[in-house]
């Protein structure tokens, strides 16, 4: 498309905690960006024919981050915004594959909102251990993202203000 900047043209990628809201965000980004919004939480249940919760169950914790992996390293598409699972940042051809095809952003929210958001791990179809609570996962999620230094990796951070007075807003940072 002549005309439009790259931006226009090129995917970009929301990774971060299970309920930091990159479903939320992507499809309202997609409107706004004129682009197509794929959910990978979709098409893996689309793919296997249950829920997330019922697949995890099913197959386990390890088969379904194999599972996961597979469906987002061969994931091939343009002008998309590209919803991930939260554990999607431990496929690590996943996230190859992702940093080259588009722009990474990680959407960073506070472990307060989390906890309001998800109520139910089982049920959302996070992968969790047995005996780990939400403040284990968000500490194994969050603190190599921090660790990266701002951005890291990724070209930005979309930060989720939603627990903040006023209500929801967005912030490229």
């Amino acid at each position: 498309m002549e005309g439009r900047g790259k931006m226009f043209e090129a995917n970009i990628t929301l990774i971060g905690m299970p309920g930091a809201g990159k479903s939320t965000i992507g499809v309202v980004v997609a409107k706004m960006l004129c682009k197509t919004f794929i959910d990978a939480d979709l098409l893996i249940q689309n793919r296997e024919g249950k829920r997330l919760n019922k697949i995890i169950e099913e197959i386990g914790n390890e088969r379904f981050l194999k599972l996961e992996n597979e469906v987002l390293a061969s994931l091939k598409v343009h002008n998309s915004i590209i919803s991930t699972g939260g554990s999607a940042v431990f496929g690590k051809e996943a996230m190859e594959h992702l940093k080259k095809t588009s722009t990474v952003v990680y959407i960073k929210v506070s472990y307060e909102t989390l906890e309001k958001r998800l109520k139910s791990l089982k049920r959302r179809g996070v992968i969790f251990e047995e005996g780990q609570t939400l403040r284990d996962i968000y500490e194994t999620l969050l603190l190599p993202q921090q660790q990266r230094g701002r951005g890291g990796p990724q070209a930005g951070r979309l930060r989720d203000q939603d627990d903040r007075p006023g209500g929801r807003h967005l912030r490229l940072l």
